[in-house]
């Protein structure tokens, strides 16, 4: 969501203070002149459209939105006829010619005489609402599938242990014999490989509800940090701290808050492994309260459910993803590895999903990020904590 600067409050007439009005609004508002000129442009409409005021006015609208030419479509549909609303959602080009989805309405603008004076439009973001549309049909699909392979891995598993048992009687029945022994090892190599895929695919079943404790997440962090030290120092990639002191603790299971920061740090390494000699290798652990959205009010059964979330950003400058691997990040299967199971960010997808949280990327050559949002803590009341 944009960030806007705050606005000086003063003692203006009607006319500045409904200006400070337009100006505070979350969605960006056009306006128009009857020459379809660009007239005015509030924060958020400049912050939208990656244009300023200043650069706009006086300017068609169809030059301020030549590759989004259905919002000028729009306008011109609302000045003419009979002059109604209209509506409509799309993209349109913002900063660093990104593509952003919005929401956006055109209104006719008439003088006291139903004369027509203009336009204005209405620009709402949409980035956040698809971003969490899409966080539920990719949590909903990754269950679905995950109940149904987790069921098969289970059966899987059971044969795989007798079969593992009969291969080591074997081999003590067949004795000191290096041609058969061979045979036998391998066997029982591929017996573990494919019981450890079968664990693999049992922790993509969503556990559902499990018993929540407040976890200090920067100990955790800590703790994955010195499991992969070892890794970081020997690939000369150098792992940064920037801890919010006051961060309070997330609602969860530390086991599998430390497994999802774990699958991302060693991810970030294998990046990282890539870059080429004396390029700088840098993995970084941020957290901070997230200020752009919160939670709803808990419901009575999660009352340790904070309405505020923490993030925590995972960043590391390797080479970025190309489009066609960001299309199919936490698709389960999917993996550039050449021994990967593609079953690492869907795993994390399922922790995160658990928690009742949220995971995005973004990406580019020299940075790849992971954000995670996680609801904080709260200790129940007391009354909650003891009916009697």
């Amino acid at each position: 969501m944009a960030k806007r600067r705050p606005l000086a409050v003063d003692a203006a007439g009607p006319e500045h203070r409904w200006s400070q009005i337009i100006q505070s609004l979350e969605e960006g508002v056009v306006g128009i002149d009857e020459q379809g000129r660009i007239v005015s442009m509030n924060q958020a409409a400049e912050q939208l459209t990656a244009c300023s005021q200043a650069a706009a006015r006086g300017r068609p609208h169809r030059q301020i939105f030549a590759e989004s030419a259905w919002v000028s479509d729009m306008i011109e549909a609302a000045c003419r006829g009979d002059r109604r609303s209209v509506s409509a959602q799309g993209s349109i080009l913002g900063l660093w010619q990104k593509p952003m989805p919005v929401r956006a309405t055109a209104s006719a603008i008439l003088d006291s005489a139903a004369r027509l004076t203009g336009a204005a439009l209405i620009l709402h973001d949409l980035t956040l609402q698809r971003d969490l549309e899409n966080d539920v049909r990719r949590a909903q699909s990754l269950a679905q599938l995950g109940v149904v392979v987790a069921g098969l891995a289970h059966e899987i598993r059971n044969p795989l242990g007798g079969i593992r048992g009969a291969m080591q009687l074997l081999a003590a029945e067949i004795g000191p014999n290096p041609a058969a022994g061979e045979y036998v090892e391998l066997v029982l190599r591929e017996v573990d490989r494919l019981s450890k895929l079968c664990a693999q695919l049992l922790e993509l079943a969503p556990r559902g509800s499990f018993t929540a404790q407040p976890v200090n997440i920067h100990r955790v962090i800590d703790h994955v940090i010195a499991l992969v030290a070892e890794t970081a120092e020997r690939q000369h990639v150098r792992i940064q701290r920037f801890f919010d002191p006051s961060l309070p603790e997330v609602s969860g299971d530390p086991d599998a808050l430390t497994q999802l920061l774990l699958n991302l740090a060693q991810n970030a390494l294998q990046a990282l492994a890539g870059l080429p000699a004396g390029a700088p290798a840098q993995l970084r652990f941020t957290t901070r309260v997230e200020t752009d959205y919160h939670l709803a009010p808990p419901p009575a059964a999660r009352p340790h459910v904070r309405g505020r979330l923490l993030r925590i950003d995972v960043e590391d400058t390797g080479p970025g993803m190309p489009p066609h691997v960001k299309q199919h990040l936490f698709s389960p299967f999917f993996t550039t590895k050449p021994k990967g199971t593609g079953l690492g960010l869907a795993i994390c997808q399922r922790i995160v999903s658990d928690h009742g949280g949220t995971i995005r990327f973004e990406s580019e050559p020299g940075r790849t990020l992971f954000r995670i949002t996680l609801p904080a803590w709260a200790a129940a009341p007391a009354a909650a904590r003891d009916p009697s």
